[in-house]
């Protein structure tokens, strides 16, 4: 349902949300379940959007680059989205780095980076930073990165992401205990136009157009995996990843010279087998997101 051009979000009678709009006996507008209370149980959730409605937290704390370095936590607005009226009001004309990216699991797993070198960015020099019309954090390819060591161990995961890769040899992620079971997704290292999750020594790959939004979700098991990227299923191929030291990194392999240079939008990671959801996460992330 629109008012105008815009997309309705939310309907409210007084302060009660309404769920189900009628027109006589014709629904004509529903509210739309948030991600994480259809698919709930994740282990760490980092958005833009609100993902579970129980989750009263900002979305991320900003560092401002101006005199002082001051820094603020941003909410959501409205609709359920970042407010990028407070966060432009706060930036005033400056850039905006993210110092914290809150976690919307429940689990308490924020993911903070205290060097300002390594914050990756979310406005640049008072414009929002924007993927397929929507903000989005970019990383600078060579230096920016969150450490998860801390609370990411090396187990069988789950994890969905939207975002993009806008340079070869960059690496969206890498959660690995040494090199024979690096799990990392990016580009690949010997062959151009190529985007891939590397388990082990296997290589599950589809073609790719540099910079292109991508959504996708992997599946790690101790001795299988699977790979999605765009809802379609990744081939097997030679791999072509090469790794360092053990790392759980977002943004990065760690400890080498593989660096995203891209965005992310959503980063989510179940610590349980959500294949039988594949489709429904899915559906609900590429209903806001319009990756494909």
């Amino acid at each position: 349902m629109k008012l105008g051009t815009n997309d309705v979000k939310a309907v409210k009678i007084g302060t009660t949300d309404v769920n189900k709009v009628y027109l006589g006996i014709n629904l004509v507008w529903q509210k739309v379940s948030l991600l994480l209370d259809l698919y709930p149980n994740a282990t760490s959730a980092y958005s833009l959007r609100k993902l579970r409605n129980g989750y009263s937290g900002d979305v991320i704390k900003v560092r401002i680059d101006t005199t002082g370095q001051p820094t603020y936590d941003i909410g959501f607005d409205s609709n359920g989205e970042l407010d990028t009226v407070d966060l432009l009001s706060k930036a005033s004309g400056n850039s905006a780095y993210v110092h914290t990216w809150y976690d919307q699991s429940g689990s308490g797993n924020d993911i903070t980076q205290t060097d300002a070198s390594k914050q990756p960015k979310i406005v640049n020099s008072g414009s929002i930073i924007l993927k397929n019309g929507l903000p989005a954090v970019e990383f600078n390819g060579s230096s920016t990165e969150f450490d998860t060591s801390s609370f990411f161990t090396n187990r069988n995961y789950n994890v969905i992401g939207v975002g993009s890769i806008d340079v070869d040899d960059s690496i969206m992620y890498c959660f690995g205990g040494g090199l024979s079971t690096f799990k990392t997704f990016g580009t690949s290292l010997n062959s151009a136009n190529t985007i891939g999750t590397k388990y082990g020594s296997s290589f599950l790959s589809q073609d790719y157009t540099l910079g292109e939004q991508v959504l996708l979700f992997n599946s790690y098991a101790l001795t299988a995996y699977e790979s999605y990227i765009n809802s379609l299923q990744s081939t097997n191929t030679t791999p072509s990843f090469r790794g360092g030291t053990a790392s759980y990194k977002i943004g990065s392999v760690g400890g080498t010279s593989f660096y995203l240079d891209g965005t992310i939008q959503e980063f989510i990671v179940y610590d349980s087998d959500e294949l039988l959801n594949r489709t429904g996460i899915e559906t609900n992330i590429n209903d806001h997101y319009n990756v494909y």
